[in-house]
């Protein structure tokens, strides 16, 4: 009976478990992402849908040392990239490390059914790399992350990110289903 139980808790504590978007794996020192091209990473689809990003090899080059391995940069004013679950499924955004190689700031935003929920900007970023908490981006079905110039004059614009962190949200039909497998093999047992 208990082994039935924490069977069931160890499957509903994975169902909500986050996923990290490292952009790590990409061949190349600099790999230049394709507009409107879908790009993958576990359960979790994204892409560039204006200006100019890169897949950027870091491996502590380009002032980025406090970066694990590769990272997404962005190359212009008003570039944007946006990350959905594969699935279609809800998501919760909960954190990202940001940085940037000479200057430029981010807005990240959150989208349900079409209607923005939540927006954050996060500014000054050069040239550290610093964990982020995304608060209040909860139930979303895209996130959208822009870049944007903090009209530093100094002719080179490269503001980063890595390790995003997003959370599937089960449908409320899992949860039942669960529900109803533990009832089940309650009442089982206690024949």
């Amino acid at each position: 009976m208990l082994l039935r139980l924490f069977f069931i808790a160890m499957l509903m504590s994975s169902i909500v478990m986050a996923e990290t978007i490292t952009f790590n794996g990409r061949t190349g020192n600099i790999l230049d992402l394709q507009t409107n091209v879908d790009l993958t990473e576990g359960s979790f689809t994204f892409r560039e849908i204006s200006g100019s990003a890169s897949f950027i090899e870091s491996n502590g080059n380009l002032n980025t040392a406090s970066f694990d391995d590769d990272i997404l940069g962005f190359n212009s004013d008003g570039t944007q990239v946006e990350f959905f679950a594969t699935s279609g499924s809800f998501f919760n955004a909960l954190d990202v490390r940001v940085g940037a190689i000479s200057n430029g700031d981010f807005t990240f935003t959150g989208f349900r059914n079409g209607q923005q929920v939540a927006s954050q900007n996060i500014a000054g970023v050069s040239p550290s790399n610093t964990l982020v908490n995304l608060a209040g981006f909860t139930n979303l079905d895209l996130l959208l992350v822009t870049a944007v110039d903090n009209a530093v004059p100094d002719g080179f614009f490269l503001p980063i990110i890595d390790d995003l962190q997003l959370q599937t949200v089960p449908e409320p039909t899992t949860y039942i289903a669960l529900l109803l497998g533990m009832v089940f093999l309650i009442r089982r047992s206690k024949k």
